[in-house]
């Protein structure tokens, strides 16, 4: 079992916590860095990456590295080149799934289309047996009416 590297007690089901993608890779109950249960689903989520106080860039003035109030790193650029191949990945699985599900589309609304050219021959051939059969009983009406 893991333990935390701020209480050093056991990481477990009862008192679950999470790992650094930093450069500690240490484990952290999520209550010893104040992370709510909510936090704590999402980050379990696949693809997400959390980094400990320790690990997480801080600010330096004679940076000029400077995004959004942090400073960047190599394992940070590391980590977002990571996610955004993963993300990259998976637009490509959903394109894909895409592709296949208009050519199914389409298949089926062939197929529609060779239905509703069925269903029109068959309604003519139902008017022509009609109509064939008012001519047999025409026929055996005259043919009655003979004899």
């Amino acid at each position: 079992m893991p333990s935390c590297f701020t209480c050093t007690q056991s990481v477990n089901q009862k008192s679950p916590g999470l790992q650094c993608n930093g450069r500690c890779n240490q484990f952290y109950h999520a209550k010893c860095v104040n992370l709510t249960k909510s936090d704590l689903g999402s980050l379990l989520l696949p693809g997400s990456l959390w980094m400990c106080p320790q690990c997480r860039p801080t600010i330096d003035p004679d940076s000029s590295n400077i995004f959004d109030g942090q400073q960047s790193s190599r394992s940070d650029t590391d980590a977002t080149t990571a996610m955004l191949i993963d993300i990259k990945k998976q637009l490509e699985a959903l394109a894909a799934n895409y592709t296949d599900i208009k050519q199914t589309i389409d298949n089926i609304s062939t197929k529609f289309d060779v239905l509703d050219q069925i269903q029109a021959e068959n309604i003519q051939l139902k008017t022509a047996v009609v109509d064939l059969s008012h001519r047999i009983d025409s026929l055996e009406q005259y043919y009655n009416n003979r004899n």
